[in-house]
């Protein structure tokens, strides 16, 4: 009995994306697909194609709408369809693997975050990228094989996360903390160390985490930041002269990093002391008998 019930709603779901995929009358079924899923998660399988087309278009509609005030209302439930629909992909481990939806997906969240100015919205999708970068959830399945159609390739998982750092400017403090906590679960990963390539290209992501208003998260990243690099006075200035790239963060100060990173190798328990004879002054007396012999010797030279 369930199983007919659920192959009368597939169909039921079916039929209304085919009679209406022109006139855009398809929300009955995306809500009959929303209200159903928790229960029968195998029939979103077997509609993903329809359902990204749809999210494609309603991607573009929203772009193209954004900066028109008098259609303020449609933009909203444009929005609302397009964060159910974003739902739903979070609840399709497969997707990844069927290739007609795979590209309008990605080109649909690219889209949104290049375009969208709604938080709610683009917290959606966040989510959606964090199950597949992170492959949490839905998605942990399909990513506990070998790099493939089913996972985000290397370039995928890069240029996705360097478009999110872009949405900095909307000024939004819980869409910044979801994405540099991402950013920070990625980096804190082990896997994603031995996938050396990804760390350094995503290096501009990481070193907005150091220029967070969180203090909290602040302070994660700079725990990543200072266990990389070495703990001698060398290496450390070594480091912050010569190979970190401190463009990123030109718009602050980012002196303070550096500093940060000097003073991170520093024992508060132990004693200061100078290093030797070296920084020690000579006396009086000590410095008119070097310059004494420092200008006979010259005289010597001179004769």
């Amino acid at each position: 009995e369930y199983g007919l019930h659920a192959r009368f709603v597939s169909g039921l779901i079916q039929q209304t994306f085919t009679d209406h995929e022109r006139d855009g009358l398809l929300f009955p079924a995306v809500h009959l697909l929303d209200a159903t899923a928790p229960h029968c998660p195998e029939l979103l399988d077997a509609h993903i194609v329809a359902l990204i087309k749809l999210l494609h278009r309603l991607a573009k509609e929203h772009a193209a709408k954004r900066q028109d005030t008098s259609a303020a209302s449609d933009v909203d439930s444009g929005a609302a369809m397009l964060r159910t629909c974003l739902r739903l992909v979070q609840q399709m481990p497969r997707l990844l693997e069927v290739t007609e939806a795979r590209k309008p997906c990605f080109q649909a969240l690219v889209l949104l975050i290049d375009k969208s100015q709604d938080v709610d919205l683009l917290l959606e999708v966040l989510s959606v990228l964090r199950g597949w970068i992170l492959c949490e959830g839905a998605n942990a399945a399909a990513a506990s094989g070998a790099m493939g159609a089913s996972n985000l390739s290397l370039k995928e998982r890069t240029n996705f996360i360097l478009k999110l750092v872009q949405l900095e400017h909307l000024n939004s403090p819980e869409l910044q903390r979801r994405f540099l906590d991402m950013v920070c679960a990625l980096y804190s990963d082990p896997a994603a160390h031995r996938a050396h390539e990804l760390v350094v290209k995503i290096e501009r992501a990481f070193m907005a985490g150091l220029r967070s208003q969180d203090p909290q998260l602040r302070a994660q990243f700079f725990c990543l930041y200072d266990g990389s690099i070495g703990r001698t006075p060398r290496q450390r200035v070594e480091y912050i002269i010569q190979l970190q790239d401190w463009e990123s963060l030109a718009g602050t100060f980012w002196l303070r990093q550096a500093v940060e990173l000097c003073l991170a190798i520093v024992d508060p328990a132990a004693p200061v002391a100078p290093a030797g004879a070296a920084l020690r002054f000579h006396t009086l007396a000590e410095a008119r008998n070097l310059a004494e012999r420092e200008s006979a010797a010259d005289a010597a030279a001179n004769a």
